[in-house]
């Protein structure tokens, strides 16, 4: 991962949380195996988990 990827990633979730795409929002997940909002939440190990 470098400052390039991340940089477009942060842009897409942006423009798409901003025009309401949650399709394109949740496909940028496609790849996580781990998700946690906050340190005190069970962290999400699914991308099925993620999508909810």
């Amino acid at each position: 991962m470098n400052k390039e990827y991340v940089e477009n990633w942060s842009n897409k979730l942006k423009k798409y949380w901003f025009i309401k795409d949650i399709d394109n929002v949740v496909s940028l997940f496609k790849n996580t195996y781990f998700y946690q909002k906050t340190p005190f939440m069970k962290p999400y190990t699914t991308f099925e988990e993620i999508v909810k």
